[in-house]
């Protein structure tokens, strides 16, 4: 969980989620956000930077021996997901156009995954690598829900201008986002493989 106090360094804290207990994770950074557990759970990687300037990827070890950087470009790189042992999905800029890409831990490798997608925010992968679902831009400020089949490369809109936070069941058979339907914000469900709308999880709130 980041935590902003003030103008201080941001916080790292962990909670249990059985006991409600918190503990705080050193990690030395200026700022940082984004936090994906790595496989086996005893590291964080995060985007981030020491002392400003664009960000990079930082490996935060649950510890306390602070935080390291990951093999990097020179381009700054955002929304990291660790998806394998040795292999991080993250978003990173080329040319003024964000698309996703992967690297290899071990050897600093990227793998670019998607091409020209203009994606906002980032992009959130099934844990067999089947599909990703992510929200890109069409327009000046305006998006679009995407779903994409890795395999094959196709993508396909889904939703109005309004859907966005997209983020993939475990199975990586569903996905849920936020879509704003008569003035208001809700969290829906739909398959991934075909787009259909599963349920409307939420009513009457503002999410």
């Amino acid at each position: 969980v980041p935590l902003h106090i003030g103008e201080q360094e941001l916080l790292l804290r962990i909670v249990e989620l059985a006991t409600g207990a918190i503990v705080e994770i050193p990690h030395g950074l200026s700022n940082f956000s984004g936090p994906s557990w790595s496989p086996d759970q005893t590291e964080i990687i995060v985007e981030g930077n020491v002392g400003g300037g664009d960000n990079d990827l930082f490996v935060i070890p649950l510890d306390g021996s602070g935080a390291y950087p990951v093999p990097a470009t020179p381009e700054g790189e955002a929304a990291p997901q660790w998806l394998r042992p040795d292999e991080v999905w993250f978003v990173k800029s080329v040319s003024g156009i964000f698309d996703v890409w992967s690297r290899r831990l071990s050897t600093g490798v990227d793998t670019r995954r998607t091409t020209a997608s203009a994606i906002l925010g980032g992009a959130d992968v099934a844990w067999d690598f089947s599909w990703m679902v992510y929200r890109r831009r069409t327009g000046g400020t305006t998006g679009q829900l995407t779903r994409r089949n890795i395999s094959t490369g196709s993508a396909t809109n889904h939703g109005s201008a309004d859907a966005a936070s997209p983020g993939m069941s475990p199975d990586g058979i569903f996905f849920g986002y936020v879509e704003v339907t008569g003035g208001q914000s809700d969290i829906w469900l739909a398959d991934v493989r075909t787009g259909a709308i599963i349920r409307q999880v939420t009513n009457d709130t503002d999410v």
